[in-house]
């Protein structure tokens, strides 16, 4: 006697893949997560974030999410539960994320060096010059610097906007980027053999 089949494996791969283009849109609109770049990879070894003398290697983190879903959803085809769970399920994921996000930058900037601890002092602008100063910047065909993107809380950016350098400290800044720009010059000199 034949046996019924109640898997369907190119059903379930389809829904597999709306799922994850779903959370791949939604991820999108995340306003930091949404900012980096998705690339698949076929390796589960470590990566190398920081090179030099004492390099760190990074192993990949895994994400997860949670969210549940009733059997009468599917059956009666409730878009309004199925939107649900998708959205349960990008929220949770998206914590996940962050999560492991935020422990690798932690682990990178405090490797290379790139932490800047304010000892509880508010912020001022000779704070933002010090952390100008510790990163590195690039600079545009035209000389022009392209700051780093900082990932400050929404308060951190207001003061920052609403705060008013000095002289010493736009002169100051105007230092720290001729600096930076001489650096960022001499790294990409390369060296020319003679014919």
């Amino acid at each position: 006697m034949n046996k019924i089949r109640f898997d369907i494996p190119r059903y379930d791969q389809a829904v597999g893949n709306f799922i994850a283009n779903v959370l791949r849109g939604l991820m999108a609109t995340h306003a930091l997560l949404g900012k980096l770049p998705v690339r698949p990879t076929h390796h589960r070894g470590l990566i190398r974030n920081v090179r030099g003398e004492q390099p760190l290697d990074q192993s990949f983190s895994q994400i997860s999410g949670v969210s549940t879903i009733s059997i009468d959803c599917i059956k009666n085809t409730n878009i309004d539960e199925y939107v649900e769970f998708l959205y349960n399920l990008h929220t949770s994921m998206t914590d996940s994320m962050s999560k492991s996000f935020f422990k690798g930058l932690a682990d990178i900037t405090n490797a290379t060096g790139n932490v800047l601890n304010a000892e509880g002092k508010p912020f001022s602008y000779d704070m933002f010059l010090d952390l100008l100063d510790m990163v590195e910047i690039d600079f545009d065909e035209k000389g022009n610097p392209n700051y780093p993107t900082l990932i400050i809380s929404p308060q951190i950016e207001e003061k920052i906007k609403n705060t008013k350098p000095t002289l010493v400290q736009i002169k100051r800044e105007q230092e720290i980027v001729a600096r930076k720009k001489a650096e960022f010059d001499a790294k990409k000199r390369t060296r020319r053999l003679s014919k």
